[in-house]
């Protein structure tokens, strides 16, 4: 180079200054270089240093991350690996230290041999194989397989497995998870044996049994189902379950499903008529519950039962039930069974438990029980005595004894006892009881009914007599009376006349009174209703019962002003107000003198309501409709509670053979019971007793004031009313023609029944009353109703007589009667009868329908007065 520099520079100095130059820049340039290495040199130091710590951190935190992942799958029951495949060999890198407390081997026992292929069942040798193959192509894979332990034990294993490849995507090792499945696999072989069990059970259990959804919908079913719908599975499968029911009974069906569906039970059941295939209609009884799927929808599964023939069975057994029932019944014949070693009765019939009024919820009493409740003293030792030689001569019997039942009534009963044999031993007794009361009762009022029959004939005897009779005295009486009135209208102004009419008016009334009493006591049957005061009916009677009653004893009347009147017959209100009267004599009589100074009957009259403590067993509306209170009470003797039930009993009486019949108060009972009245009782033995009699009301409380002749006339206006009076006796027609015309009605009279009817068809029909004589001599009264009704069949016909005989009013009032009187007639009787029959203004004023629940707004005023 320094010979080619030469050659270019000749001058040498120039060349030696340019070699210089050359030389100092070529020493720079290397001293530049030298520190370009050495700088170099130190970042290249530098970068192998942190190369270095980051691997060393990645490997820190490689081995932290494997510890953790170590740890974490020992805590979660699992293991990990590192394996490697080697020639179709597994071996293993790394195992946790769960996996050989799991299997017993060690890594040196799992690379020995085969390596872990050696430990696998083989049965699934080809199943891992397959795996191995997933994993050297560089796919992982998921694995499951048993393994043998070192033990001998069989464990399953869930094997998930995962390749790792270089640069290149060649296997370098594979890393994987393994957990113990053992008990998951045993649970779901368990499972499936369950599951093949409960496809057998169901399937042949002898139930049908059926799953569907929530809408009701068959999901399943199976055989014995199908048999019982006589549908194959497959024809209802995606149906509704309704289709199978009876068609009346599909839409109830529904309803109950969905609310069943809806609602907080889990459990239902119930009884469903099906309609099979072939058409035949059964009954099915079902159970079914309900149950949540995991994704929240409910199902149903149901067990159904054919009970098509339990039910003809049960009903057939119900109906021979029933028939047996209804014998017993008719017959009053209970059925009992008794075990001799538990001393109790196994068995009562229904109609033993009527026997005994026994509640049946009590159940069947034991022998004490029954003995000391059923058993009266003086029967316990000959039904002892019984039973005894029953069971000692094996024979059958029977044996008649009086009882006392449940609620206290008496009965007689007769016990027919068959002894029941267990290798002839006597185990116990069946039998019969009967209730013979009745029989005897017949038994024993043979007699009495003999005493009572000649009483009946003489009382008849007493009747036909008094009613061949009566015509003429009632028209006596009436004839009598009706003058008495017009005098007493005409010239009732004179103290002296008035007083003296007032006398002959009470007496004549008295005698009335009296002969209305002895034809009451002497016919039988229903009499004619009509409106009427019980303060007047109280009054007649005292008349006649207090002259002959102890002066000791006392009768009262009090009276509110506001009660109304009542529509009832008069004969038989005053027999009833008679037979209370005299009954309360007979319950204070004993007393005076010992207990008694003097006895009180009270005759207390009201318009109210029924007391509250009557009004259990009464309708709503009944218990506060104001009702005619007539309250007999006095301070006798009392009533024993036992006895209180049965006084109303036909023939039950406590006085001597000869002192009573036992019919009084039945009687008194079933003729307020008729007038549509109530009738209670309260008694206390040592304080008396009061009869609580109720009945309906018909007129205002005013007009139930207006006693008085005077009175009743001021109301009375018959204007405009025609009248026809046919009737033989001279006085009574012609006295109630002058005492009707006062009150402005137009009056027509005839003596016979054919000149009734010539005057009647010459009449104006319209607002015509005829009042008509039963008894006349020419043709009777009966022929003329006829011949009235013949020519106009509306006529308003008001029937007098004397007596009508036993069941003669109805007939009269069915050939078209309005009314029956009894005479001798009370004038102002007839006018408000007529005035009723004639819908003019004519009527009695102030005497209007009680409406119901109306009361008087009225101040109420006591009104007392004494006999």
């Amino acid at each position: 180079m320094l010979s080619e520099l030469r050659s270019l520079i000749p001058d040498e100095n120039l060349c030696a200054k340019v070699l210089a130059l050359l030389e100092a820049e070529l020493e720079k340039r290397e001293a530049q270089h030298k520190e370009l290495e050495e700088t170099l040199q130190h970042t290249i130091e530098t970068l192998h240093g942190e190369v270095r710590e980051k691997l060393r951190l990645q490997e820190e935190f490689r081995r932290n991350t494997e510890q953790k992942f170590h740890i974490a799958a020992e805590l979660a029951g699992e293991y990990i690996y590192e394996a490697t495949v080697d020639d179709g060999k597994i071996r293993a890198l790394y195992v946790s230290p769960e996996f050989t407390h799991l299997t017993g081997y060690g890594i040196d026992e799992i690379n020995a041999g085969n390596g872990w292929l050696d430990f696998i069942y083989p049965d699934d040798l080809p199943t891992v194989r397959s795996a191995v193959a997933n994993i050297l192509s560089g796919k992982p894979a998921k694995t499951e397989y048993r393994v043998r332990c070192k033990d001998g034990r069989t464990l399953w294993i869930r094997d998930f497995s995962q390749p790792f490849l270089d640069e290149q995507g060649r296997y370098v090792k594979s890393i994987g998870v393994s957990r113990n499945i053992t008990a998951e696999k045993e649970a779901e072989l368990a499972l499936r044996r369950e599951q093949q069990l409960l496809d057998a059970l169901f399937n042949t259990v002898p139930l049908g049994i059926c799953l569907s959804d929530e809408e009701g919908t068959f999901l399943r079913i199976n055989r014995e189902l199908s048999n019982i719908l006589g549908y194959e599975a497959a024809d209802l499968l995606g149906k509704h379950f309704s289709f199978v029911l009876a068609e009346e009974y599909r839409e109830l069906a529904k309803e109950a499903h969905q609310t069943f569906m809806a609602g907080d039970s889990l459990i239902t059941s119930g009884e469903w008529p099906i309609q099979r295939k072939d058409g035949e209609r059964r009954w099915v009884q079902i159970i079914a519950r309900k149950f949540q799927r995991e994704d929240g929808r409910w199902v149903r599964v149901t067990a159904a039962r054919d009970i098509t023939r339990e039910r003809e069975q049960e009903k057939e057994r119900a109906h021979l039930l029933e028939l047996l029932a209804r014998t017993e019944a008719l017959a009053h014949i209970g059925s009992w069974e008794f075990d001799f070693k538990t001393a109790r009765f196994t068995k009562w019939s229904d109609e033993l438990f009527r026997i005994h009024e026994r509640p049946m919820e009590l159940g069947l009493p034991d022998v004490e029980e029954y003995r000391k409740r059923y058993i009266l003293p003086e029967a316990d030792e000959r039904l002892r005595a019984w039973c005894d030689k029953l069971i000692q001569t094996g024979q059958n019997g029977e044996i008649e004894i009086p009882i006392i039942t449940h609620l206290g009534n008496r009965k007689i009963i007769r016990i027919r006892g068959y002894l029941t044999f267990q290798n002839s031993v006597p185990i116990g007794a069946q039998g019969m009881t009967q209730d013979i009361t009745r029989e005897k009762m017949l038994e024993k009022q043979k007699e009495e009914l003999t005493a009572q029959l000649m009483h009946s004939q003489k009382m008849e005897a007493i009747g036909t007599l008094t009613g061949g009779i009566a015509h003429e005295f009632n028209n006596i009486l009436g004839g009598m009376l009706g003058n008495l009135r017009l005098l007493e209208k005409k010239f009732g102004h004179e103290p002296t006349v008035k007083k003296y009419t007032d006398r002959l008016i009470s007496l004549n009334q008295r005698a009335t009174t009296i002969v209305s009493q002895m034809l009451g006591f002497a016919r039988k049957g229903k009499y004619q209703p009509q409106p009427l005061s019980l303060k007047m009916c109280v009054s007649n009677v005292l008349q006649i019962l207090a002259p002959s009653t102890d002066r000791r004893i006392r009768f009262h009347i009090e009276s509110k002003s506001n009660v109304p009147l009542i529509y009832a017959d008069p004969t038989q209100i005053e027999q009833v107000i008679l037979n209370l009267a005299k009954n309360a004599v007979d319950a204070i009589e004993p007393l005076l003198g010992k207990e008694r100074d003097t006895g009180h009957i009270t005759f207390r009259l009201s318009f109210e309501a029924i007391a509250e403590r009557f009004g259990s067993g009464l309708q709503a509306e009944m218990r506060n409709m104001p009702m005619v209170l007539l309250e007999v009470r006095d301070n006798g003797t009392g009533i024993p509670p036992e006895l209180q039930s049965r006084i109303f009993e036909p023939f039950f009486t406590t006085k001597p053979v000869g002192q009573g019949t036992g019919l009084g108060l039945p009687m008194v009972y079933g003729i307020v019971e008729n007038h549509g009245g109530h009738l209670f009782l309260e008694s206390e033995v040592g304080k008396g007793t009061s009869f609580f009699l109720y009945f309906p009301a018909v007129c205002s409380a005013m007009s139930s004031t207006h006693t008085n002749s005077d009175e009743l006339e001021k109301k009375l206006s018959l204007t405009g009313a025609h009248v026809l009076v046919i009737d033989d006796e001279a006085i009574v027609r012609e006295t109630l023609a002058e005492y009707l015309s006062e009150l402005g009605a137009t009056v027509e009279v005839a003596e016979s029944g054919e000149k009734g009817l010539e005057r009647f068809y010459a009449l104006p029909k319209e607002n015509l009353v005829v009042v008509l004589d039963l008894n006349l001599p020419d043709i009777s009264g009966v022929q003329v109703l006829e011949a009235l009704r013949a020519a106009e069949s509306r006529v308003k016909v008001i029937i007098g007589t004397g007596y009508a005989g036993n069941g003669h009013a109805e007939e009269l009032q069915a050939l078209g009667a309005k009314q029956i009187l009894t005479k001798p007639y009370r004038l102002e009787e007839v006018a408000m009868q007529i005035a009723e029959l004639v819908p003019l203004s004519s009527r009695l004023e102030g005497c209007e329908p009680q409406k119901r629940g109306e009361s008087s707004n009225s101040v109420l005023e006591k009104e007392q007065e004494s006999l």
